[in-house]
């Protein structure tokens, strides 16, 4: 969710939702409202406002009712599961034809509840009759609900008008601030969650068989024997989830991945990435530690470099006591030497030298003759 505005007021009715929205229109300057949807709990004074907000022959914006509160109200008068259960089908199905079907059957059930539903407006409270311009298909305010309950909102509240203000501008100004941050980490050019249910619908495409009729019309045909058209030029789809999301469904996917071209490209410029990040833009941290990647590292203790003091040899040979102990059948597995075997000095002072500089190398003459600079002893117990 991303804030706007926000106001202090006595009460929610008429006239303080047209001061707000008053202010809002010359604020933002909207010539246009059809691309704007307000969504409260069935206010009155909300629904007047906008009504008498915009001049004549400009659209009004959309005004919905959140399903949560529609249902609440429901459940008072019609102590039924079955139809509140009818009632969310109803309010989640995309097209009309669909959500006629699962009206009659309520209507089976309860006339009166179908009466009632009707008379609520299926314009307000269903994805079958909303608009497809704001690219929205949100059916309750969960968001602005949890929002207003943050701690930062409730704490505010507490407190004078002024201070209350001023610690709500500081909470969205961090807000937001993160958020940006956030959004400049993203792998993708599209949300996180757009990025998920596209991914979704390729999975869903996979079962749909898309069948070319022009140069970007395809009939897509599902397992279960449904027909839909998508229009690839248009971006719409007969399904009207395409239009509603502004992300491509799966009968378009499947149109898309049949046509060679990535989805990513078909979703609505709302869902995506506000813009790119140029090479020499800064870019938060991700971790608090600094990765040592192209760092060649100094031993503190010999001024070797490839290694530090922790893994320098010579240092373990001085404080032998500080190494964990090692397992004592590492040896024998790895080494033709018999398990009693232990190693001189002189391995040590030769494992030493191959790290070390030859400049820092130290010249070592056995006192046996011979070729190999590895000698063993027995140790009877």
């Amino acid at each position: 969710m991303y804030p706007i505005a926000f106001a202090v007021v006595e009460i929610e009715n008429k006239d303080s939702w047209s001061w707000f929205l008053d202010l809002l229109n010359v604020d933002f300057k909207i010539e246009n409202s059809n691309h704007w949807s307000f969504i409260a709990d069935k206010k009155k004074g909300l629904e007047q406002a906008l009504k008498g907000l915009w001049d004549e022959g400009v659209p009004e914006a959309e005004h919905r009712h959140c399903a949560r509160h529609l249902e609440k109200n429901f459940s008072k008068i019609f102590r039924d599961k079955t139809l509140k259960d009818l009632l969310w089908k109803a309010a989640r199905e995309v097209t009309i034809r669909r959500f006629e079907a699962v009206m009659l059957e309520i209507k089976s059930i309860n006339e009166e509840a179908y009466n009632w539903l009707l008379a609520a407006g299926p314009h307000h409270w269903s994805r079958s009759h909303f608009r497809t311009q704001p690219k929205c298909d949100i059916l309750v305010n969960n968001m602005c609900e949890g929002f207003n309950g943050t701690k930062s909102i409730l704490a505010a509240r507490d407190r004078p008008i002024l201070s209350m203000l001023e610690r709500i501008r500081m909470y969205m100004m961090q807000r937001l601030t993160k958020n940006r941050h956030s959004v400049i980490m993203w792998e993708s050019s599209i949300a996180l969650r757009v990025a998920t249910v596209l991914e979704k619908n390729k999975v869903e495409a996979g079962s749909h068989i898309p069948t070319k009729g022009s140069e970007f019309m395809y009939q897509v045909m599902n397992m279960y024997g449904g027909m839909y058209s998508a229009d690839l030029a248009n971006w719409v789809c007969s399904c009207r989830r395409w239009e509603l999301t502004g992300i491509p469904c799966s009968h378009a996917v499947a149109a898309i991945l049949h046509k060679r071209e990535d989805p990513v490209t078909y979703v609505s410029k709302w869902p995506k990435k506000s813009r790119r990040v140029e090479l020499d833009e800064f870019a938060p941290p991700t971790a608090k530690k600094l990765k040592r990647r192209y760092v060649r590292m100094r031993c503190s203790g010999c001024g070797a470099m490839g290694h530090n003091f922790k893994t320098c040899v010579r240092n373990n040979l001085n404080s032998g006591k500080d190494n964990p102990p090692a397992d004592p059948g590492t040896y024998a597995r790895n080494s033709s030497q018999p398990e009693n075997a232990s190693v001189s000095s002189a391995t040590n002072l030769s494992a030493l030298q191959g790290i070390m500089p030859p400049s820092q190398q130290v010249p070592f003459n056995p006192p046996w003759q011979g070729s190999t600079t590895v000698a063993t002893r027995t140790k009877h117990i």
